[in-house]
């Protein structure tokens, strides 16, 4: 297992996920970091994905009160490199996952973000797109037509009300090994 990200580091390739929607669908994306808020200790079962998602949702809904804001955390040690719903709100990712393909994480959050928008998995293989796994390993930045389609679609419904802007809240939760 690797060394976790100093706070800069992933704060600046997460910034490159969110240029990704800026340079390909000609939003704005705002991002504001709350660090050390987020717990997510009261998760029964703390490397499950989709119970830490959840726990997020729980503990940080106050930050989702438009449809232009989604809140994405960040945590160590998930089964999955991330879990966001789709068409909705909230993404989680992972730093450092705990099996052994862990994804660059500006892959991870741009994947997640993806999903908040609609777009669908891939699988291990398939398209050249960032929701194919393989693809989001290596540190493909690309969507296939049909995703890009969809990621548009959506930003695009929720954008023309609010005025192209989208807001990201994004949590870490600092995990302290003493």
């Amino acid at each position: 297992m690797r060394i976790g990200l100093s706070f800069s580091e992933l704060e600046s390739r997460t910034d490159q996920a969110l240029d990704r929607f800026e340079e390909e669908f000609g939003v704005s994306m705002y991002d504001t970091w709350y660090l050390s808020f987020w717990d997510a200790s009261d998760v029964s079962d703390s490397d499950n994905s989709s119970q830490v998602l959840d726990g997020l949702r729980e503990d940080c809904s106050w930050t989702q009160t438009a449809d232009n804001e989604i809140v994405f955390g960040w945590a160590d040690d998930l089964d999955h490199n991330g879990i966001a719903y789709l068409n909705g709100f909230y993404a989680v990712g992972s730093e450092n996952p705990t099996h052994p393909f862990d994804w660059p994480e500006k892959s991870v959050a741009q994947h997640e973000i993806s999903h908040n928008f609609n777009a669908p998995d891939h699988g291990y293989f398939g398209p050249y797109c960032i929701m194919t796994y393989l693809y989001a390993y290596i540190g493909v930045d690309k969507w296939c037509s049909d995703c890009w389609d969809t990621v548009y679609g959506n930003i695009w419904i929720v954008e023309i009300a609010l005025k192209q802007t989208l807001i990201f809240y994004l949590m870490k939760w600092w995990l302290s090994y003493e």
